[in-house]
């Protein structure tokens, strides 16, 4: 069907009418309008409460069967609205996924107003951009409806040619849908906690190897993205920092030579993973030179570029640059961040800035709002875990090079509530035995021999115990270095 052809059915789809009733915020129709000011008020004023924002519209004795009905309206206009984006400066994969996607929705919508001819021709271009990006659901989609068609139509040539293209991303699609059920179960786990305990394991090593397993025979971009996560996964079960950093290079080698983009983010994705593992191998050119290209590569000021921002600044503190770190957290102060849960990140950081610079290791530029972070009283919650501990024996540090050694008792209490009911012989092993050292400070009457002393046991148990890669986040500077610097404080 030539295009000029299609252009015509669409034509008879689409005419001026339909042109003109386009429902578009921007259209002079809707000047001035309850449906406008509805959108202007929920895009400027994103935080206002629902009730709020119906008595700004109607007033006070304005009905909410008119709010719902408002609603459902502006709703609709914004659904249609989304179709009609098209934002070149997106990446290349992102691009044709979309546009993919609403071919697919254009097929179905023309096939259920008679626009078979037209129908069908955009499923066959569509087909072919599909194939090219390995985007295997709507290569079902298509191959699907075209198969049926020819299989009605009786074209046995054209049917054998979509049969075996059907047969194939059928089979693709069911495998893939079961590998993306698989990994969303790995992911579960560390959603929930901050590091897979031991009771997890057995679960999760099954269903990594089963997920492996299942995605091997299969070359297409997508399983092969899974079963390098997997691979990942398995390598931190496992503890096995250096096939992390393997499997990472392995997998940006076969995201290069695909022939087609597969975008920054999923480059994003493996380069993140591998900087832990670079840290806890203290390869810390390596991982600054990851997180310099995960900068690169992600919008200034974004979740994704603030996480590697945060991963900068933990490197640094790890391999003693300081200078690094207040940098970085510099940087940071030049966006505003978009999340609470980083915002609370970058501010434990920042007290850590603040301790080193009282102890002469790097000159912290911002005043630190002190009184408000001693004050703070962490939540005590289990996917907080990192948090509470690191905001803990900041407090004690700060206390203590503050010469406030009265509240440092005070806080000893919180701390062993927080050991007894948190920190066991697990994953919380390290962290436990450096609280225990704190512990000490009172009962040593904060004499420095004293409390070498009666630390050292607990202090030895930690020397022993090696830093894992799941200890990274928790301990932003390795508690090796906080026991001397605390040394060097009393």
């Amino acid at each position: 069907m030539s295009s000029l052809k299609r252009l015509r059915d669409l034509t008879k789809q689409v005419n001026r009418w339909h042109l003109n009733r386009a429902r578009l915020l921007n259209n002079p129709q809707y000047e001035g309008t309850k449906v406008r000011q509805l959108y202007d008020l929920i895009h400027d004023q994103p935080e206002q409460e629902e009730e709020a924002i119906r008595q700004e519209i109607y007033g006070e004795t304005g009905s909410q069967s008119s709010f719902s009905h408002l609603k459902r309206n502006l709703d609709e206009i914004l659904i249609s609205t989304l179709f009609l984006i098209v934002d070149e400066k997106r990446e290349e994969y992102r691009i044709n996924y979309d546009r993919g996607y609403k071919r697919f929705a254009a097929m179905k919508l023309l096939l259920s107003r008679g626009s078979k001819a037209a129908a069908l021709d955009i499923a066959e271009e569509a087909l072919r951009d599909c194939q090219k990006y390995e985007l295997t659901e709507l290569c079902y989609l298509f191959s699907f409806e075209l198969l049926q068609h020819y299989l009605i139509t009786g074209d046995e040539k054209r049917q054998k040619v979509f049969e075996e293209i059907y047969n194939r991303y059928n089979e693709l699609y069911r495998i893939e849908m079961q590998a993306e059920l698989l990994y969303s179960k790995i992911a579960a786990y560390f959603a929930r906690i901050h590091k897979v305990e031991e009771e997890d394991k057995d679960d999760l090593l099954g269903l990594t190897k089963q997920l492996i397993q299942l995605t091997q025979p299969y070359p297409t971009y997508r399983l092969t993205s899974l079963r390098f996560n997997a691979q990942i996964v398995l390598s931190h079960l496992e503890e096995k920092p250096e096939r992390v950093i393997v499997t990472g290079e392995d997998a940006i080698a076969y995201f290069d030579q695909l022939s087609f983009p597969p975008g920054n983010l999923t480059y994003f994705a493996f380069l993140i993973k591998m900087v832990p593992a670079y840290i806890l191998l203290r390869q810390f050119e390596a991982a600054r030179a990851a997180l310099s290209r995960c900068l690169e590569i992600r919008k200034p000021g974004g979740y994704n570029w603030q996480v590697a921002l945060i991963y900068q600044a933990i490197n640094a503190l790890h391999a003693r640059q300081y200078t690094w770190a207040e940098e970085a957290f510099e940087l940071y102060l030049k966006y505003d961040c978009p999340s609470p849960n980083l915002t609370e990140q970058w501010r434990i950081i920042e007290a850590y800035l603040y301790i080193l610079d009282k102890l002469g290791r790097v000159q912290h530029r911002r005043r630190f709002k002190l009184g408000k972070f001693l004050n703070e009283v962490p939540i005590f919650s289990r996917d907080k875990l990192g948090a509470n501990v690191s905001i803990l024996v900041a407090q004690i540090f700060i206390y203590l090079i503050n010469h406030q050694r009265g509240k440092i008792i005070d806080r000893i209490d919180a701390l062993k509530a927080y050991a007894h009911k948190h920190l066991r012989r697990d994953y919380t092993y390290r962290s436990n035995c450096f609280i225990k050292t704190l512990m000490q400070l009172p009962i040593s009457r904060f004499h420095p021999v004293a409390f070498r002393r009666k630390a050292k046991p607990y202090l030895d148990r930690l020397q022993a115990e090696p830093l894992a890669l799941g200890d990274i986040e928790i301990e932003l500077i390795p508690y090796e270095d906080l026991w001397a610097f605390l040394v060097e404080a009393l």
